[in-house]
């Protein structure tokens, strides 16, 4: 098999499953098996986490450097500076651990689920800084061992990104069904806010919210208004008993990395016959509460250089990426295909692990057009 193609496959079986969601998590015997929060009481014996099952090699942790740190937190300087200060300080090289559970369900008889739990080896790095507004991307490269601490080849897989703009009058609102539209917002609304949109690994819309930054003593944290957005990638392979996530987020920045928190609502939409009038704040249900806390800890003397090295292969093709989605958004949102992953995201892939080859010598014959194949399991919605 071309391995090109197997690793592409084995990506692509990554993103889509949420069994490892990219992760090197080191497998315990049962008795050293812990979580916080969990059901861990006699009656509930089949509550232990599931997720990844890989170990990862060893990683050296390490702390921010003491300039850093201290300019994060120093007084004196504009709100907005500091701002920026705390979203750049995401950049860097981490070690991620990603732990999600339910506390609470609201149907007669629900079963809880079990926990999840997985990480992985990412750096994260900046792609865009116009002031108002910054880019960050996101690479994982996992480096995995066997049982007989044999290393196996690096996994590179382009990861999430986040956008972030200052006062943005303009966000993204997921409404279900794979459907997102635009939304402005009033001035008044806005001010000191930063907005903060998430898009998956194929840099389609996943989510965007706003919320202000807070600098108090050594804390410098955002927190987001309410937010809706699609089933996450370790659920929606696994689940149909629920339609969105309404959730808060957090970002807070610490001298070790950086934490995401998230409180997150499992929405039922109504049973509306006609799927375009299906909003989450119309007949919505509530089908359980979670938690999630995604760690990200500062490593060093990790070698992430076969993910420089896709970037730099790659980098161009995902931009023109970028400016399809930028233009259909544009108009007023975008609903997406129903074969759209199996059509669109798994052929991105597999084009950019073609160009990240250095074996492969794609002909112009074969370069793919992204705009058309995107805009192929795509509707523009205007407004």
């Amino acid at each position: 098999m071309n391995k090109s193609y197997f690793a592409t496959a084995v990506v692509l079986s990554l993103m889509t499953t949420g069994i490892e969601k990219g992760a090197a998590h080191e497998k315990k015997p049962d008795d050293e098996t812990r979580y916080i929060f969990s059901y861990n009481i006699s009656d509930r014996p089949n509550m232990r986490p599931r997720g990844g099952t890989t170990q990862g090699i060893d990683v050296t942790l390490t702390e921010r450097p003491e300039d850093q740190w201290s300019s994060l937190q120093k007084s004196g300087g504009s709100s907005f500076e500091r701002d920026r200060k705390a979203i750049l300080a995401m950049t860097g090289e981490y070690r991620v651990a990603f732990e999600f559970i339910e506390t609470v369900g609201f149907k007669n008889n629900y079963e809880i689920v079990r926990p999840y739990q997985s990480w992985g080896t990412e750096y994260v790095f900046i792609i865009a800084d116009h002031k108002n507004v910054i880019s960050l991307q996101h690479i994982l490269v996992m480096r995995m061992v066997g049982e007989d601490k044999t290393e196996y080849p690096p996994i590179v897989m382009k990861h999430w990104r986040q956008d972030w703009e200052y006062e943005d009058k303009v966000v993204l609102e997921y409404q279900g069904n794979r459907r997102w539209v635009t939304k402005s917002l009033k001035e008044s609304d806005i001010q000191g806010t930063w907005s903060q949109a998430v898009f998956h690994v194929d840099d389609s819309p996943r989510y965007e919210s706003t919320g202000k930054w807070t600098h108090a003593g050594k804390v410098s944290q955002w927190t987001s208004e309410l937010t809706s957005r699609p089933l996450p990638r370790r659920e929606h392979t696994i689940r149909s008993d629920y339609d969105i996530l309404i959730g808060r987020n957090r970002h807070t920045i610490t001298p070790e990395g950086w934490i995401h928190e998230q409180d997150n609502r499992k929405i039922i939409l109504s049973n509306n016959k006609d799927k375009s009038d299906q909003r989450w704040d119309i007949g919505s249900e509530v089908l359980a509460f979670e938690i999630g806390v995604n760690r990200y800890d500062l490593i060093e003397g990790f070698d992430f250089s076969e993910g420089h090295d896709y970037w730099r292969k790659t980098s161009l093709f995902w931009s023109k990426v970028r400016d399809t989605w930028s233009k259909l958004l544009s108009s007023g949102g975008v609903e997406l295909g129903d074969e759209y992953e199996s059509r669109v995201l798994s052929k991105l892939f597999q084009y950019a692990s073609d160009l990240s080859d250095s074996r492969k010598n794609i002909k112009a014959t074969e370069h793919l057009n992204p705009d058309e194949l995107i805009r192929s399991e795509t509707q523009q919605i205007s407004q």
